[in-house]
């Protein structure tokens, strides 16, 4: 796996599991569990740390697929 691969991957993650750590957060804030909230927080978390991680892997990325045409 290049580090364009590796990026395209890590990209997705944290545009699409925020919709879903949203929805547990809200599901949370219904039935007012602390450990629904728990969870909904260590999602939100786990995406900031693949947000940092696109974020980093851009440039590589760049790099790997600027020659192609």
């Amino acid at each position: 796996m290049t580090g364009a691969h590796f990026h395209l991957i890590v990209n997705h993650l944290p545009v699409v599991g925020a919709m879903f750590a949203l929805l547990a957060l809200l599901w949370a804030a219904w039935r007012g569990e602390r450990s629904s909230a728990d969870f909904a927080m260590i999602c939100m978390l786990l995406l900031g740390v693949t947000a940092g991680l696109a974020y980093v892997s851009g440039e590589p990325a760049e790099e790997a697929v600027e020659h192609i045409a």
